[in-house]
């Protein structure tokens, strides 16, 4: 199991445990640590600056000479052509020799005559969203000079665990954190979940029903519909957060499903409610001769032993492990 510190920072206060020091405790709790990881999409300067002057290029109506204080002495002489390059905003800035996704390299360069010593940065160039119009702007509170992969969790350091199947109890951060917190004898900070309000009580049995076959194998399932969903794209955070624990980021539907997994070491998965035949849910064992295609485009013979997800013609999951690709979340999913 992949553990990302910015993750585990949640629930217990680790800023000032070195990661040696972290992974020494888990593997004397029996958590073995067998590698240390530090992961960036980024790399070099850079770095939270504010524009303290911009005037209009003087060889091109579309850019801006910008003079951007990064707190090092003297100002960062920067050709910008966004629009929204003007004096008074804090930006991030990329300084010469650092690189950015896609291994873009920032050099001195000369722009129509002036000399540009690095560039303020769009959210796509970060990584962070699509968006390439205008440059970020940051809250004047962030501090000039200060890290912006720290301030969007863009550089991390990943533990990867040799959990024992004893230990399924540790394959969610939250066991993770609770062992941790209890060996160091620091404070657990678990999920706010009070204050909570439901607008109304949540029913699904018109939308779907569930039947367990298998009540040893798979004592309890849980089914909620949910309805006008949107599969966009996932906060920057959930995003690197999945990546470093070793999973692909999707849509925001499929996403959240993983991130609560992995939160609690508790299975979930969404489905379309539009492949499910008779929005009826089987939780049963494997036939004969059954396969299923999973998520992962691979078809899975199945044994006797199998526990199944299914509805009322086919498997959709195999309980606990991987869904089906027949019933995935898809770009037009409005129902789960």
């Amino acid at each position: 199991m992949r553990i990302s510190l910015n993750w585990l920072s949640d629930y217990i206060d680790i800023s000032n445990i070195p990661a040696d020091q972290i992974a020494e405790n888990l593997t004397s709790l029996g958590l073995e640590v067998e590698s240390i990881e530090k992961v960036s999409i980024i790399s070099g300067d850079v770095v939270v600056g504010e524009i303290i002057d911009a005037q209009q290029h003087p060889d091109a109506d579309q850019l801006r000479v910008c003079q951007v204080d990064i707190g090092r002495g003297e100002p960062l002489e920067i050709v910008c052509g966004a629009p929204n390059a003007r004096k008074g905003i804090r930006a991030c800035v990329a300084t010469v020799g650092s690189t950015l996704p896609g291994n873009f390299k920032i050099k001195k360069s000369k722009i129509r005559g002036v000399t540009s010593f690095g560039m303020m940065c769009a959210e796509d160039e970060l990584g962070i969203s699509k968006m390439h119009d205008q440059i970020i702007e940051l809250e004047q509170s962030v501090t000039i000079g200060s890290s912006v992969a720290k301030l969007y969790e863009l550089e991390d350091t990943v533990l990867t665990l040799g959990l024992t199947p004893n230990r399924s109890d540790c394959l969610g951060y939250i066991g993770v954190a609770r062992d941790l917190a209890a060996k160091l004898g620091l404070p657990l900070k678990l999920p706010a979940q009070s204050g909570l309000k439901l607008s109304q009580d949540i029913s699904s049995a018109d939308k779907i029903s569930v039947n367990i076959s298998e009540i040893e194998d798979c004592p309890r399932f849980c089914a909620l519909y949910v309805d006008r969903v949107s599969t966009i794209e996932s906060p920057l955070k959930i995003r690197n957060r999945l990546e470093a624990s070793g999973m692909r980021p999707i849509n925001l539907i499929v996403d959240i499903t993983n991130y609560v997994m992995l939160e609690y070491g508790q299975p979930i998965h969404a489905y379309d409610i539009n492949d499910i035949s008779g929005n009826k849910i089987n939780v049963r064992c494997a036939k004969q001769g059954e396969s299923i295609t999973s998520l992962d485009g691979s078809k899975r013979e199945l044994e006797s032993e199998d526990v199944l997800i299914c509805d009322d013609s086919n498997a959709i999951g195999i309980a606990g492990v991987m869904g089906g690709e027949n019933s995935e979340v898809k770009d037009n999913t409005t129902e789960i």
